[in-house]
């Protein structure tokens, strides 16, 4: 029953994530606190682009090969200048209109972590030692 339950809350997140994509969306996992309290390390975004943004809104953006997610404080024609909640100052320079991914939607708390944790080594090793550990166990059951 838990082993069905865990299939089937894999399965929506992964038919959510690929329904994300199709219809243009980016999913971003947060790794600064410039954005809180409103968005936080470790926090999952979903990004999506829009025709035009509005002042104020909270954008994903790239700039020196990095991307930022701020929010929109100046909009000119072709150039805009945003600004973590988090931060005292408006970001240096202008950007570029053409440099932005998107506008945030949805944002998921945590689940960022998460989502690193499962690309890491560190996840690896534990589910080889559990592996390590059921075959054991299953060779001590078949003595028995």
């Amino acid at each position: 029953m838990k082993d069905s339950f865990l299939n089937i809350l894999l399965t929506i997140f992964l038919i959510s994530i690929s329904y994300f994509y199709l219809i243009g969306a980016k999913p971003l996992i947060v790794t600064s606190n410039s954005m809180a309290p409103l968005i936080n390390k470790g926090d999952l975004i979903i990004v999506f682009e829009k025709k035009d943004y509005q002042l104020n809104d909270v954008i994903s953006f790239k700039t020196k090969g990095e991307l930022v997610t701020h929010r929109l404080v100046v909009k000119e024609k072709d150039y805009f200048k945003t600004k973590g909640d988090a931060n005292s100052s408006v970001d240096f320079g202008l950007r570029a209109m053409t440099d932005v991914l998107g506008k945030v939607e949805i944002i998921i708390p945590f689940l960022g972590f998460l989502l690193i944790y499962f690309q890491s080594k560190y996840f690896l090793y534990l589910i080889l030692i559990f592996g390590i550990f059921l075959l054991l166990k299953k060779g001590q059951n078949a003595k028995d």
